[in-house]
């Protein structure tokens, strides 16, 4: 006699019985295909084993099924994370927490570090509390973070002006020496359009319109910084082609380069770029 998980009546009829077994058979594989086959690491453990590790995760950690069975947590976790680990583990089963995201390290099998997204659910595992859960690598993406920071904070020393604008025309990067310039915080600067910051020297066209016209090739030319109650110098300013990591245009960079009078070496305060960029 059999009882099926979402009807309250007992299954009596053996035909019936025998369709309700090839249905759960029938889940039970497409659920082991997908599980085989995704692209992340899916794991089941409790406080110190890992129950399951799908292929992915396997081979992301350079273990085979065989050599998995016999971990701990504690051999795949990087010694500085296992404290947060393990108390986020035991929160979960203990229902004190829903599912969330959480970043660590953890050890390959050949001794390499990596960077890893987490993010698990309370679930029951042969009757007693486990965590069901993915991870996914992240350690390209943490090295690429890295070297975007560094590259800013050597883009922020450098001691000429430089802006970067999107496909669109607004400002989405400009160094310290920018801010400096116009007396306001960098932040007050990001997301202006270009045309509020630049001007072009002896033309009708906007500073816009010019660098769509030149965004696949270098541009150079005079142009001014506004809102600054006539006390920055013109710059001749240099404007290339700003060319991502898979060879896509993502607007430009603007180099001001040398400035043509020494008005922004004088007395008199810039006016605040925030107050112009709202009169403008």
């Amino acid at each position: 006699m059999t009882k099926s998980e979402f009807l309250e009546e007992e299954i009596t009829d053996d035909a019936t019985q025998n369709v309700v077994r090839q249905l759960v058979v029938e889940s039970e594989r497409k659920y082991r295909t997908l599980v085989d086959n995704a692209l992340v690491g899916i794991y089941i453990i409790d406080q110190t084993q890992i129950h399951f590790a799908n292929p992915h995760l396997q081979n992301l950690l350079g273990y085979s099924e065989d050599e998995r069975s016999g971990l701990s947590l504690q051999d795949i976790i990087e010694p500085r994370f296992c404290k947060e680990v393990y108390e986020r583990i035991s929160k979960r089963m203990a229902g004190e927490t829903s599912q969330d995201c959480s970043e660590f390290k953890m050890i390959c099998k050949d001794g390499r570090i990596i960077d890893v997204r987490s993010r698990g659910v309370r679930c029951m595992f042969h009757g007693k509390p486990a965590i069901l859960g993915t991870i996914i690598d992240v350690t390209e993406q943490k090295q690429t973070e890295a070297r975007l920071i560094e590259l800013e904070t050597t883009l922020n020393e450098v001691p000429i002006p430089i802006i970067r604008i999107d496909t669109v025309g607004r400002i989405t990067y400009a160094n310290n020496q920018v801010s400096s310039i116009l007396g306001c915080d960098r932040s007050e600067i990001f997301g202006n359009p270009i045309a509020r910051l630049v001007q072009l020297q002896n033309s009708e066209e906007s500073i816009a319109e010019v660098l769509m016209k030149h965004r696949r090739t270098q541009w150079r030319g005079l142009v001014r910084l506004t809102g600054t109650d006539g006390q920055v110098p013109e710059y001749t300013a240099i404007a290339r082609p700003s060319i991502s990591g898979n060879g896509v245009n993502v607007g430009t960079t603007l180099h001001l380069l040398e400035p043509i009078n020494q008005s922004v070496n004088g007395n008199r305060k810039p006016e605040p770029c925030n107050q112009a960029f709202e009169e403008s």
